[in-house]
């Protein structure tokens, strides 16, 4: 992407950022300490750790690069939102609603979505890129004012690993071709772009798989070698908490 190399200053005002914290400046004494302890807590030479840092800003470099050629001015929608437990209790309120009943009505007593609920579904302007690819197209080809049939949504829960299913009736009241992201939806918008571009290199990269002892597949001997060298890099980085929080 044409990026100069990190120089050493480039790591030293990087980290001095880091080590400052909320403070507005930080005292040559007081950053050599806390680089020793970064260290000393890493287990890493200086020369190691630079190098760790310096993956970090070409990172950095990359993703913020991809982020400003990001529009602001984006589609947007005014969407609503019903959410059920099961396909029966959707397929009802659909029905209440296509028989002449308000969206609004039927959200404020059935909903289960605990944000929206208490404003009748409404969920304000909202990115549909930002949605799932199955629930923005939905939103995209909805009529205003139609409510739709009712859309299946798993997630995962990231603690527990376990799967909850809901039934989402979805609502458009007004649509724009481009309007201005607030500063969170813009936030989002940049890192979807970053993480699309992390796919594209992937599909476009031969990957090889070469196991501990001549093995061509992921036998139990590598995977333990994997999540133990993984972990190792993890303590080793600045935002871990071994090593302090990064900006």
């Amino acid at each position: 992407m044409g990026f100069p190399a990190v120089t050493a200053q480039d790591i030293t005002d990087y980290l001095r950022n880091i080590a400052k914290g909320d403070s507005e400046a930080i005292s040559d004494a007081d950053y050599d300490k806390w680089f020793q302890e970064r260290l000393d807590a890493t287990g890493l030479t200086a020369e190691e750790f630079n190098k760790v840092i310096e993956g970090e800003i070409l990172a950095k470099n990359v993703q913020d690069t991809i982020g400003a050629q990001v529009n602001p001015q984006v589609p947007q929608a005014h969407v609503w939102i019903i959410v059920l437990d099961t396909q029966e209790n959707a397929a009802s309120a659909k029905a209440r609603i296509d028989g002449g009943e308000s969206f609004d009505t039927v959200a404020k007593e059935v909903s289960l979505d605990t944000t929206s609920k208490e404003n009748g579904g409404d969920m304000g302007w909202q990115v549909p890129e930002l949605f799932s690819t199955q629930i923005s197209s939905v939103i995209d080809t909805l009529d205003i004012g139609k409510c739709s049939d009712p859309v299946t949504f798993s997630q995962q829960d990231s603690t527990t690993g376990t799967t909850t299913t809901s039934y989402l009736l979805l609502m458009v009241s007004e649509k724009s071709a481009a309007m201005q992201a607030t500063d969170a939806q813009l936030s989002q918008l940049k890192y979807k772009a970053f993480l699309d571009w992390l796919n594209a290199q992937e599909a476009g990269t031969e990957i090889v798989f070469h196991g501990l002892n001549g093995s061509t597949t992921l036998d139990d001997q590598t995977s333990a070698w994997i999540t133990y060298q993984v972990q190792k890099l993890v303590r080793k980085l600045p935002g871990s908490t071994t090593t302090g929080s990064t900006p």
